[in-house]
């Protein structure tokens, strides 16, 4: 939608799913770059592209048609919701938290 200016969105830019999902991401580039180094921080912050413009374009992936996204052999017939987008996003953006949480659980039981 645009807004009274041309080009210019009615929305802000940064919304608080945005701040959030940015954040996150940061912060697990950062705890990559300490923990295990430059090599690893760029993979974790490649691997984050894709579930950040899931959240913060949703309307645009949700509407992709064409070649696959992750083998072209498969391509992608028809659009889907802007809502299943979204909850695709979040959900590849929170595996490594969740993930992060058991092994602390599991950790924590061991002791």
């Amino acid at each position: 939608m645009l807004g009274k200016y041309p080009g210019l969105p009615d929305e802000p830019f940064w919304n608080w799913e945005r701040i959030i999902a940015a954040s996150l991401a940061t912060i697990y580039v950062v705890a990559a770059l300490i923990v295990e180094g430059p090599g690893t921080a760029g993979e974790v912050a490649f691997s984050s592209f894709f579930p950040l413009a899931c959240i913060w374009y949703p309307d645009a992936i949700a509407h992709y048609s064409g070649l696959g996204l992750i083998s072209s052999s498969i391509p992608v017939t028809k659009p889907t919701s802007e809502k299943v987008a979204r909850i695709v996003g979040w959900g590849l953006l929170l595996v490594p938290a969740i993930w992060l949480s058991l092994v602390a659980v599991e950790l924590r039981g061991k002791k």
